[in-house]
């Protein structure tokens, strides 16, 4: 019902949305035929759904520059790293919102993690395509601290890591863990299965890089497709 006050439609044709900021409840949908250009963010919002056969597009998304140490400058430029002076953001970056769903949806050009939940349960991906991430970091599906993850018939070509399961980077403050009363500091109950992966330079199927948590548990890949991998 496109008079729904909880769901934002978006038809065939190109929509140049920009930053979607969702809220609890709420339904994105994007149609057979329609081109999305922006990304989608959430922090605290429950139920939120984002579900259709369009395109979330992000190559319209543009960094923003951010100051940066010199000595640090100096260090990435020496062991031939990208140079950290920008600011990238995900496709889709969802912090502690659960039961999330996204499914059935197309998304190309990522700036930075095309899926990005953080500290979310519950939550459901499902029959998702990830295509045109050429940049490092472009990855598919980076997931840190969730607990209770379905991701079923996705197919996924990376040139970064495709599915990764992660806890919290070394250099975040353990506070950052704890959110609203809740310590958020386990990985747990998460079953990949049916999805096809071709990576281009990553990893296909990780746990990590980043592992800062107490545990990490009850993980499991089933009955994936390798298509192509250059990594071990």
């Amino acid at each position: 019902n496109r008079a729904d006050r909880n769901l934002r439609y978006f038809g065939p044709g190109e929509h140049d949305a920009g930053l979607i900021e969702m809220k609890a409840g709420e339904t994105l949908f994007i149609d057979e035929g329609a081109t999305v250009y922006g990304r989608v963010i959430a922090k605290d919002d429950p139920r939120i759904r984002i579900v259709g056969r369009g395109i979330l597009d992000g190559s319209r998304v543009r960094a923003v520059p951010k100051p940066l140490d010199p000595k640090l400058e100096a260090e990435q430029r020496a062991k031939g790293w990208a140079v950290t002076n920008v600011k990238r953001f995900d496709a889709i970056r969802l912090d502690f919102c659960d039961d999330a769903e996204i499914r059935g949806i197309t998304i190309r050009d990522s700036p930075l993690y095309t899926i990005r939940p953080v500290c979310c349960d519950r939550l459901r991906i499902e029959g998702v395509k990830i295509i045109g991430n050429w940049r490092y970091n472009s990855d598919g599906i980076d997931m840190h601290n969730c607990r209770g993850v379905a991701i079923r018939n996705c197919f996924i070509r990376t040139f970064d890591d495709s599915i990764c399961v992660k806890g919290f980077d070394y250099v975040l403050p353990e506070a950052d863990m704890l959110h609203k009363g809740v310590l958020h500091d386990t990985f747990e109950n998460a079953r990949i299965e049916g999805c096809t992966i071709w990576t281009d330079w990553g990893r296909c199927l990780e746990i990590g890089a980043e592992t800062r948590g107490r545990l990490i548990r009850n993980i499991v890949f089933r009955v994936c497709d390798i298509l192509y991998r250059c990594g071990p």
